[in-house]
């Protein structure tokens, strides 16, 4: 396999290897250049920069031909990128995007009224309760595995506790408003300087 460069990268060379004397068409289509259009030096990314309809008149094909030629020549492109190595893939389960995730989806709900909305919120509140929520009402920054157990940060709790009190707004079910509160003493008691009337940035240990 071709070692990966970024997925969605591409040389001049690359574009003259894979299209071969349609390469000069495509590379003008794609804003593909010599030095490059990206970060590193020598690598693109394919941008459409011209009206594709001006192009195709000047090349005298008709609106059909040119969307079948540029179908065939994505294809091309497409395939030749598969024989690459993927990029890794982070497969994190943060707290605080799932907090995130949570709020959204009862705002959503809320506007649109769709129950299936709803269902996905309260399951991804039942994650986060399995998984993030330990007991005496300790988060983790993410689920625990066989290595480690990383204790949540403030923002962890703080979205948390946003997304708890929205759930509670759209469902009227206490448990949410309960939990909600209890991760919020939690995180006063962790966070909160007294002397310094401020809330701090520490990273506790988790508690069984």
């Amino acid at each position: 396999m071709k070692e990966s460069k970024g997925n969605t990268l591409f040389s001049k060379a690359e574009f003259d290897e894979i299209l071969g004397e349609d390469a000069a068409l495509f590379i003008q289509y794609f804003n593909i250049t010599e030095g490059g259009n990206w970060e590193e030096e020598r690598t693109n990314v394919p941008i459409c920069a011209i009206n594709a309809d001006q192009l195709a008149t000047k090349v005298n094909m008709s609106a059909d031909e040119w969307a079948g030629f540029l179908k065939i020549t994505k294809q091309k492109l497409f395939d030749y990128r598969e024989q690459r190595v993927r990029p890794g893939l982070d497969h994190k389960q943060l707290t605080t995007w799932n907090a995130l995730l949570l709020k959204g989806l009862i705002d959503a709900y809320r506007s649109l009224g769709s129950k299936h909305l709803l269902d996905l919120a309260l399951n991804n509140a039942a994650f986060i309760c399995a998984e993030l929520i330990r007991d005496n009402n300790y988060l983790l920054h993410q689920p625990k595995d066989e290595n480690r157990a990383i204790a949540g940060f403030l923002d962890d709790y703080a979205f948390t506790v946003e997304a708890f009190i929205a759930l509670y707004e759209a469902t009227f079910d206490l448990k949410w408003l309960t939990i909600a509160r209890q991760l919020a003493d939690r995180a006063i008691a962790l966070f909160y300087d007294v002397k310094q009337k401020h809330f701090t940035i520490l990273r506790p240990k988790p508690k069984n």
